[in-house]
């Protein structure tokens, strides 16, 4: 038997997120130009919030591809090429009946922690090239932090 799990992730929380570590990262060029340190973070302008939800998006969509065995039903956020992007991207997982629920936040924290890096990865490989790879390598922890949490199941309990 399976049963299903729903899990919302926040857009407005992605977004924070990345804005975020987008800065701190800015921040720790010390020795960088001013202009380069700028350009790197993910501000409300919309030539650079445009970009950066696009890259949200393929993250969403890349994440689904992962988890497309798990994964029953999920909202719609792209049509006619244009970003659509609610408040919240829901995802309905269908997991054996001894999936361990104490996993599904980690499930989530996992795919939310997956969606900003990748994103960020993205929008570095245009405005960071030397701190593109590290969120690339992040992003491909969190995909391997995702499935030890789906794979977690309840030890079976003997009766005597």
């Amino acid at each position: 038997m399976a049963s299903e799990k729903n899990i919302t992730l926040y857009v407005n929380e992605i977004m924070y997120d990345i804005s975020n570590k987008a800065y701190l990262t800015g921040r720790s060029k010390g020795d960088a130009s001013a202009k380069a340190v700028h350009d790197m973070q993910v501000t409300e302008n919309p030539n650079i919030a445009k970009p950066v939800v696009r890259f949200v998006l393929e993250a969403y969509s890349s994440l689904k591809g992962v988890m497309a065995e798990w994964v029953t039903v999920t909202g719609a956020v792209v049509a006619d090429n244009t970003p659509l992007v609610s408040n919240s991207l829901d995802v309905t997982i269908n997991v054996p009946d001894n999936f361990h629920d104490s996993m599904l936040k980690g499930v989530a924290d996992s795919m939310h922690s997956y969606i900003v890096d990748k994103a960020l990865a993205d929008w570095f490989s245009i405005t960071n090239k030397e701190d593109a790879e590290l969120y690339a390598n992040k992003a491909t922890n969190d995909i391997a932090k995702l499935k030890e949490a789906l794979f977690k199941r309840k030890r079976p309990i003997r009766t005597s």
